[in-house]
């Protein structure tokens, strides 16, 4: 079976000149794997993902022996924050993703998926222009009902 036929089509998207705090409010406040940059013409440029915000706002060096030392993650969080503040999407995003067309099938987006532990591919048609995503519950959604035969409601 086709991703076109299966993906999510409701994506939270951006353009490039989007400000730091824009995009850590629409990852909090939206159910969104990932936030898609995209130009004028909804070609995707690029991905923010909760993992390109948090590493702005925790330091590199931090793991999880010296935060056991700290009283209080406030005062750090703070300070990365004001740090990454005057930062784009276009300064956050990852622009070496994987992508899917509209006609690839639901066990290669599965495989990638598993494989690379991602939440979601972007899907593009042929111009480059996002046309949706499909992610790990899409997958499991397409498995359940349609391979096993399970009524999901």
């Amino acid at each position: 079976m086709n991703v076109g036929k299966h993906m999510n089509t409701s994506l939270t998207t951006v353009g490039p000149d989007t400000a730091f705090s824009t995009l850590l409010v629409k990852q909090c406040n939206w159910r969104t794997r990932q936030i898609y940059v995209v130009d004028q013409g909804f070609k995707l440029l690029g991905i923010v993902t909760t993992h390109n915000l948090l590493s702005r706002l925790v330091p590199q060096y931090l793991d999880s022996t010296l935060s056991k030392t700290l009283p209080s993650g406030d005062s750090l969080f703070a300070k990365h924050y004001r740090e990454s503040s005057g930062l784009t999407a276009k300064e956050v995003m990852t622009t070496d993703f994987i992508s899917l067309g509209l006609d690839d099938v639901i066990i290669e987006a599965g495989a990638i998926i598993k494989d690379r532990r991602f939440n979601g591919l972007p899907v593009l048609d042929e111009q480059g222009v996002l046309r949706g995503d499909i992610g790990r519950k899409d997958i499991l959604r397409y498995i359940t009902a349609k391979v096993c035969g399970l009524d999901i409601g």
